[in-house]
Order: structure tokens, then C-alpha cells, then sequence
């Protein structure tokens, strides 16, 4: 039985881990964030084309495919690829560099070089870093991981509690047993 009792806890824990922490409904996790200025930036835009981009243009140095409308390209000295960075009123990703890309200057990806074009070239953009001003993410993660370990425990003593019984009925089984094969044999 406490094999049973393993491989219940085993798939549980599997769930867990593949469910994001819980196997109970997820609580609201959406972290209160706040925008830290970083200054003024200097605006470009490059698209997948040759011209552009030449041999990289279909993925990004942080290994992602480039979305316009999310992908950036930074300098990584000034800002960590994966920062969400927030520019007249749209939140990017920083996923990209470029050899021209240094210091205060951004390139916006877009999905072709006439969009790109049109973007031009824009000076002294206001440039903020988005950050998690709270743990409610974490704190609703340790409480489906707590929920897990209660429903887990709940469940190991009901397994507990039935492997007792299974085993009061099998020695009345075998008691049972035992009564009738002494009457057969008297």
C-alpha cells in the first residue's frame, strides 16, 4: 500500500509542477508594476529584410522569432535582453541587439522594411523600464503550493485510513476463511 500512497503523491506533485503550482483554481496573480524612467532615447526600426538585418532577420539574439509590436533591439550594457520596456504608451520586449544599437538608442522591429522606413528616426523619446512592485504572484504561487500539500496530506490519510480497512477485511477474510475450513474439517 505504501507503494500506492507513493506513486498518489508522485502524480500529484507531476500535476503540480505542470499546472504551475496548483491543481486547485488559479488565484488572481497579475503583479502590480510600476515604469522606472531610464531617460531619453533615440528611436530607429529595423524589419527581417537583408538590408536591415542581413543574415539575422528571423531570430532575435535572445533566440525568439521578432513580433512587431513586441520586439526590441538594446544595447545590453544599458538594458538585460527580456527587460519589458515601456515607449509612447506600448510595452516591448527587449530581445534583439544590433551593432549600431549603443547607448541610449533603440531599434523597434517591425514586419517590413516599408513600415520600418515610415518609422524613421525619432530623438529624445522618454524611455521606461516596467517593474513588479509587488509578490502577489509569489504569494499566490506559495498558497496553491500549500493548498497542494494540504490536498496531498488529505489524500495520504485517506489512503491510510482505507489501507486500515483493507486490511481489518482481509483478517476477517481470513478468520472468516479459517472458521469455515475448521467446520468442513471437523
Amino acid at each position: 500500500m505504501k507503494h500506492i500512497q507513493k506513486k498518489c503523491l508522485l502524480v500529484l506533485l507531476m500535476l503540480s509542477i505542470v499546472l504551475g503550482g496548483s491543481i486547485l483554481p488559479a488565484k488572481d496573480t497579475q503583479a502590480a508594476t510600476k515604469k522606472v524612467y531610464l531617460g531619453k532615447y533615440t528611436l530607429t526600426a529595423y524589419c527581417p529584410c537583408k538590408k536591415c538585418s542581413g543574415k539575422f532577420g528571423k531570430k532575435t539574439a535572445s533566440g525568439t522569432k521578432p513580433k512587431q509590436g513586441r520586439t526590441i533591439a538594446v544595447d545590453r550594457k544599458k538594458i538585460k535582453l527580456g527587460t519589458k520596456i515601456h515607449i509612447n504608451g506600448t510595452t516591448y520586449t527587449a530581445e534583439d541587439t544590433g551593432g549600431a544599437i549603443k547607448g541610449n538608442r533603440i531599434d523597434i522591429y517591425f514586419n517590413s522594411h516599408k513600415k520600418a522606413l515610415k518609422f524613421g528616426k525619432k530623438k529624445k523619446v522618454k524611455v521606461y523600464k516596467v517593474v513588479k512592485t509587488s509578490s502577489k504572484k509569489e504569494t499566490a504561487k506559495a498558497d496553491s503550493s500549500n493548498d497542494v500539500i494540504a490536498v496531498t496530506s488529505d489524500i495520504t490519510t485517506d489512503i491510510q485510513a482505507d489501507t486500515e480497512s483493507l486490511k481489518t477485511i482481509s483478517n476477517d477474510a481470513v478468520a472468516t476463511a479459517d472458521n469455515i475450513v475448521a467446520s468442513v474439517t471437523q
